[in-house]
C-alpha cells in the first residue's frame, strides 16, 4: 500500500466511524477547556513569533497547567479504544471499546513515560547544540521531533495491532518497521504534519477567541488526529498482513439447522 493510499484509507475508517471523532472531540472541549478554549490565543502567538522561540514557552505553558495533564490522562485513555476500533475497522460495542481502552491506557502510559525525557532532552539539551542559524535549527529540531514522534507512534499501532504489553519491546519493533519502511514511513508523517500545520496556520490566519471559531477548530483536531493515526494503521496492516490479526470477523451465530435447538429465544 502506497502513503497515498494509506491515507485515503485511514479517511474512510475515521469517516465510518463518526462517533469517534465526537467523542475525541469533546473530549477536546470538556476536559482542557482552560487550555483549549482560554488559552488558545496564546497558542496562536506562539506560532506566529516563530516554532524554535515558540517551543520552549509552549512546552512550559502546557506542563504549568493542571488540565493540560487531566487532558492528556483523558486522552491516553481513550486512545486505545479509538486505535482499537479503527484498526478493526468494524463496530466493537460499549463494552468493546471502553474494554481496549482499559487494556491499553496503561501501556500507552509506560511509553509516555519513556517518551516525556526523550522530548524533554530534546528542548533543554540538543536544541542549544544545534546551529545558531535559525531557519536551520528549526529544521533540525522538527527532524528529530517527527522521527522521535513516528518511533512512539509505530509502537503504540504495534501494541494495539500485535497485542503487545511491553514498551520497550514495542518500541523496538517501531524500529524495526521504520527501518525496513523509511521512506513510506517518513513520507506519511510528513504529509500528515503538513496537513496539520496547514490546519494550524489556518487557525493563526483568522482571530481565535472562546467562540464557535474554537469548536471548528478542535473539530478539525479531533478528525485530524483520528486519521493520522488510521492511516498510519493501514500503512502498517498493509506492510505486514496484519489486517486479519486485529480487524477479525465478528462472531455469527452459525447457519447449522442443528444449531436451531440451541438457539436463544
Amino acid at each position: 500500500m502506497s502513503v497515498i493510499s494509506a491515507l485515503a484509507d485511514g479517511c474512510q475508517r475515521v469517516l465510518r466511524a463518526p462517533v469517534l471523532v465526537i467523542g475525541l472531540w469533546a473530549a477536546y472541549v470538556l476536559v482542557p477547556s482552560p487550555v483549549a478554549l482560554v488559552r488558545i490565543d496564546s497558542y496562536v502567538a506562539l506560532v506566529d513569533a516563530g516554532a524554535m522561540d515558540a517551543a520552549p514557552a509552549l512546552v512550559s505553558l502546557l506542563w504549568s497547567s493542571s488540565a493540560a495533564v487531566a487532558h492528556a490522562a483523558l486522552v491516553t485513555f481513550l486512545l486505545g479504544g479509538f486505535m482499537d476500533r479503527l484498526a478493526r475497522n468494524r463496530p466493537t460495542a460499549t463494552f468493546g471499546f471502553f474494554g481496549a481502552c482499559g487494556m491499553f491506557a496503561f501501556r500507552f502510559a509506560r511509553l509516555g513515560l519513556i517518551a516525556v525525557p526523550i522530548y524533554m532532552g530534546l528542548f533543554r539539551w540538543v536544541h542549544p547544540m544545534l546551529p545558531t542559524d535559525h531557519l536551520a535549527s528549526t529544521i533540525a529540531l522538527g527532524l528529530l521531533v517527527v522521527a522521535v514522534h513516528v518511533l512512539f507512534d509505530y509502537a503504540k499501532v504495534r501494541m494495539v495491532v500485535e497485542d503487545r504489553r511491553s514498551a520497550i519491546g514495542a518500541l523496538l519493533a517501531s524500529t524495526r518497521f521504520i527501518t525496513r519502511n523509511p521512506g513510506a514511513a517518513l513520507t506519511l508523517a510528513i504529509v500528515n504534519g503538513s496537513i496539520a500545520a496547514g490546519t494550524w496556520w489556518l487557525a493563526a490566519t483568522f482571530t481565535i477567541g472562546p467562540s464557535a471559531a474554537v469548536y471548528a477548530y478542535l473539530l478539525a483536531r479531533a478528525l485530524l488526529r483520528l486519521i493520522f493515526a488510521a492511516s498510519q494503521i493501514a500503512l502498517f496492516q498493509s506492510r505486514l498482513a496484519h489486517a486479519g490479526y486485529t480487524a477479525r470477523p465478528q462472531a455469527s451465530w452459525p447457519e447449522s439447522p442443528a444449531a436451531e435447538a440451541v438457539r436463544p429465544s
